[in-house]
């Protein structure tokens, strides 16, 4: 199951993947707020088994990456490494209604050289047309089964346009930074403030807390 449960504040409902080396490669779920698991809902357009480490939640949308780092049942039952970088595969995001029945309303858009880690927070503008995403991308992909130093991750803002389709990404940041938290009583609000941990290899590992504020 996903390392990052999305817990809504308002409706106090829980969102949730879990993904397989078989088909269906993901499924998605909620739990009410009385602890009630709801329906599967499974994503039969993964063609692969993504290594899917984190969601976001909006009050109308799931937001998930099919990212390049991959899994392979065929490799594990071979006894080698059943996670491996797909340097050909082009990521993806898929954006979902919330409360769908079923994947007929999945929208997928490419991405190139995206492989969101963690999603920090997201919320919805213009009505629900548009969807903000504050978010860590794996910069090196190459890298990403090694050190976070290699991999560095950066801080992005990445604006999805619903009705039009399309994706815009904004770097936030030229340092190397993860881990991201917001003030819960904002989550799936908009929010400007947001503490990260900075990582930097100079002959000796240094870790820090670091705010930054969003630009409006």
């Amino acid at each position: 199951m996903t390392a990052h449960l999305k817990v809504d504040p308002k409706t106090r409902e829980v969102l949730a993947f879990r993904y397989h080396v078989v088909r269906p490669y993901l499924t998605f779920f909620r739990i009410d707020a009385n602890g009630k698991k709801q329906q599967d809902l499974p994503i039969f357009s993964m063609t692969t088994t993504s290594l899917i480490h984190d969601l976001a939640v909006t009050k109308n949308y799931v937001i998930f990456p099919d990212t390049q780092i991959v899994m392979s049942g065929m490799e594990i039952t071979k006894g080698w490494p059943p996670v491996r970088i797909d340097s050909g595969k082009v990521p993806r995001v898929g954006i979902i209604p919330r409360y769908a029945k079923d994947e007929s309303e999945l929208l997928w858009i490419e991405v190139m050289e995206f492989n969101m880690m963690h999603c920090f927070n997201a919320w919805e503008e213009d009505d629900g047309e548009k969807i903000v995403m504050l978010v860590s991308n794996i910069s090196c992909v190459e890298h990403a089964l090694e050190t976070i130093d290699l991999a560095r991750p950066r801080l992005e803002k990445v604006i999805i346009n619903v009705k039009g389709k399309t994706l815009e990404r904004h770097s936030l940041c030229d340092e190397i930074l993860d881990m991201g938290a917001i003030n819960p009583n904002y989550a799936g609000k908009k929010s400007r403030l947001i503490g990260t941990k900075f990582s930097k290899h100079d002959n000796k590992h240094v870790t820090s807390k670091q705010h930054l504020q969003m630009p409006h």
